[in-house]
């Protein structure tokens, strides 16, 4: 799962988008638009911005 931290509050955010390290180096300067649920808004960020979740974050399949 993709990950990332909220630009406003600073805190981390687990999206529902499923991806892998190699696709998200790929997309580094794509812009991606992400729902916050601590800022109840999107934000927009760039792929470079973003991390894939460890392990223990991923949901099972």
């Amino acid at each position: 799962m993709l990950i990332y931290r909220c630009p406003e509050s600073g805190k981390s955010v687990r999206t529902s988008i499923e991806t892998t390290d190699k696709e998200l180096r790929r997309l580094a300067s794509f812009r991606l638009s992400v729902w916050c649920p601590h800022c109840d808004d999107a934000h927009v960020i760039l792929g470079k911005e973003a991390s894939v979740a460890p392990g223990e974050f991923r949901v099972a399949a």
